[in-house]
Formats: C-alpha cells, sequence, structure tokens
C-alpha cells in the first residue's frame, strides 16, 4: 500500500490492489480467531468489541496520525541536521582539532594549520 503512490498507470494499480485485498481480508477474520481462542468465553465479546472499536478509531483518525508523524519526522530530521552541522562548525581549541580533520575534510581544507 505504501508504495502505490509510485505506479505509473490505473492498471497496475488494479494488480497491485487485488493481493492486497485478499491478505487484508484475511487479516479480521484471522484476529477474531486469534482473540475467540486466547481468552476465554465471557472476555471475548469485550476483546473483539475493542479490536474493532481500535480498527475503526485508526480508520477514522488514519489520516489525521499520518499528518503528526510526517512532522515528528521532519522534527527529527532536523533535530540530525542541525546537529550535523554543529559538530562540522565547532571552533576548535589548538591541537584538538587536528585530531579530528580527518572527519571533517572541507573544514581542514578551508582553516589554516599553525
Amino acid at each position: 500500500m505504501l508504495g502505490s503512490g509510485w505506479v505509473p498507470n490505473w492498471w497496475t494499480l488494479a494488480i497491485l490492489r487485488v493481493p492486497l485485498g485478499a491478505f487484508e481480508g484475511i487479516l479480521f477474520p484471522g484476529c477474531i480467531f486469534l482473540i475467540s481462542s486466547w481468552y476465554p468465553r465471557y472476555e471475548t465479546q469485550k476483546r473483539i468489541s475493542a479490536f474493532y472499536l481500535g480498527g475503526q478509531f485508526v480508520s477514522g483518525f488514519g489520516n489525521i496520525i499520518a499528518y503528526g508523524f510526517s512532522y515528528v519526522l521532519v522534527l527529527l530530521l532536523d533535530i540530525a541536521n542541525d546537529l550535523v552541522r554543529s559538530l562540522q562548525l565547532v571552533d576548535w581549541q589548538d591541537g584538538l582539532g587536528s585530531s579530528y580533520a580527518p572527519l571533517f575534510p572541507i573544514r581542514s581544507k578551508l582553516t589554516p594549520r599553525s
């Protein structure tokens, strides 16, 4: 489902959607069978209703949740970018920068050595 945004035409999407629908069609009865075999009879109804309501909740709010995850991903990438840039732009003291010079070749070419 994730890669279906990059298909070149409608027919390819229809062909890829068939196995996805088959696997999704097996998921719900399999989960119900697993819940009914794991829990006793008097707890099964609560567990199945919680599973069904959880699926409906994720289905209803999935776009909003994905939008939030995209902002978290952008935030993590921004923090990683700032961390890498701060390591590269540190003004090292005398003697300390020479041991880190191979790690930062651009900085070692730009700064004069004394």
